[in-house]
């Protein structure tokens, strides 16, 4: 899902990576020298990311959820107002048709909405035990998600209540086995 959600990103856009550990892999798929700038309430992400050529980083302030792995607070959310991100890498705890990404903690529930409110394209990365689940607090309706990226071997009928209500999906190719194996699927195309 990582690498398949890290092509659709534009060159040059202003990103918010929202914190958790499909994020990071999103993070660590993003092309080097693309001239994004990436903002983030992620330490971990900021943290893989000041290796990368071309990708300025921007982490948010505040006080560092051990829980969530995300800086939350009013610190947090100021510096999150200044941004208008071109694309929002949200991350979810639970991604319902009815109910919208939904998350675990008030605080960071709160700063995702805040950073979506402004965000030209919402882009979720879940894993099939996140789909048809809701959590405590809700963050965005189903109708603001601009694409949502599953696991390839996703089952239809989760994805059957997104797509009644429009929602675009991208489903990640299978991971090769190796590089032989990706090699071999390309000569066969």
């Amino acid at each position: 899902m990582a690498k398949a959600l890290a092509q659709t990103v534009e060159p040059g856009a202003l990103l918010f990576i929202d914190a958790g550990s499909t994020n990071l892999a999103i993070a660590e798929a993003l092309a080097e020298n693309c001239g994004l700038t990436v903002v983030t309430n992620a330490p971990s992400i900021a943290s893989a990311l000041m290796e990368r050529c071309g990708i300025e980083t921007i982490l948010l302030g505040g006080r560092v959820d051990r829980g969530t792995g995300a800086c939350l607070g009013p610190k947090a959310m100021a510096d999150a107002s200044l941004f208008r991100p071109d694309i929002l890498v949200l991350g979810a705890c639970g991604v319902d048709a009815e109910q919208g990404v939904t998350g675990h903690v008030l605080e960071e529930a709160e700063l995702k909405a805040e950073i979506a409110s402004r965000a030209g394209r919402i882009l979720v990365a879940a894993t099939t035990d996140k789909l048809g689940t809701a959590s405590s607090y809700r963050v965005v309706p189903t109708e603001r998600i601009s694409l949502l990226f599953v696991e390839n071997d996703c089952p239809a009928s989760l994805l059957a209540p997104f797509k009644s209500r429009g929602t675009a999906i991208c489903r990640a190719g299978p991971e090769p086995a190796n590089a032989a194996a990706a090699a071999q699927r390309r000569a066969r195309r």
